[in-house]
């Protein structure tokens, strides 16, 4: 199962506890202009845990995210 989008929070506790977040290098993702909060997720059931990335500003309040399954 993978879950993702815009859950517009930081504290994802319940959810993380049973869903393995992406790894990211750079995941923080609002405000775009000077990103200090991780607020949209890529999750993956079971301990698997998928890259992800964040992408350049395209005009939005929020940095994109890119994540690639590898099954």
């Amino acid at each position: 199962m993978i879950a993702l989008g815009d859950l517009n929070s930081t504290r994802l506790r319940p959810v993380t506890s049973r869903l393995t977040a992406a790894r990211t290098e750079f995941g923080f993702t609002w405000p775009a202009a000077r990103p200090l909060a991780r607020v949209d997720q890529v999750l993956c059931g079971g301990r698997r845990s998928l890259p992800a990335t964040a992408l350049p500003a395209t005009g939005s309040d929020r940095l994109p995210l890119i994540a690639r399954p590898g099954w």
